[in-house]
This record gives C-alpha cells, sequence and structure tokens, in this order.
C-alpha cells in the first residue's frame, strides 16, 4: 500500500503567474469582513458616534506596526526572534498610550 503524499500540508497556497500568494487575499478579506462585524456590534451594544479623528500619536502608532510587520513578514518566513521584535514593539506602543495625557 503507499503512503499518503502530504505535500498539500507544506505548501498552504497556490501561486499565481506574478507570483502572489491566493491563500493572502483571502485572509485579507476575512479580516476586513471580521472587523466590520466587530464594529457593527459595538455599536450596537454601547452606541456612540464613532468619528476618525485620530491624534498625532494614534497615527505613527499605527505606521509603525504596519511598517514592523511588513519589514518582518515580507519574505514568508519568520523566526522566533521575530516575534519577540514584534512583541516589544507592541509593549512599547502599549506603554506610550498608557502615560498618554487626555
Amino acid at each position: 500500500m503507499a503512503r499518503p503524499s502530504h505535500r498539500h500540508l507544506r505548501n498552504r497556497g497556490t501561486r499565481d503567474p506574478a507570483g502572489d500568494w491566493h491563500c493572502r487575499r483571502i485572509l485579507h478579506a476575512d479580516s476586513a469582513v471580521c472587523g466590520s462585524g466587530v464594529l457593527l456590534l459595538s455599536y450596537v451594544i454601547a452606541p456612540a458616534p464613532i468619528d476618525l479623528l485620530f491624534s498625532v500619536f494614534e497615527l505613527v502608532a499605527i505606521g509603525i506596526s504596519v511598517l514592523s510587520i511588513a519589514f518582518i513578514a515580507h519574505d514568508g518566513e519568520t523566526h522566533w526572534m521575530e516575534g519577540v521584535q514584534l512583541i516589544a514593539v507592541y509593549l512599547i506602543l502599549a506603554l506610550g498610550f498608557f502615560f498618554l495625557p487626555g
């Protein structure tokens, strides 16, 4: 009896001719759908006006978060030290928001 191939477990996505992974597109779409659902439920539970006025610190924090994730995940592989770096970035941002006046 032949052993089953487990190649499908290693290759979790297929590449198109441009070299982009299809599974990444699906994950981004799922994240957007989940995020919008959470926002809708939060408004139903506690109705409050939602504005898009962000402080400079909040915009810088979003930019730093996006750039750090982009630099770490650009090759598609991660190492445990990269995870430690992400945790350090988020801890620094959390301390900044904790001590932010106002």
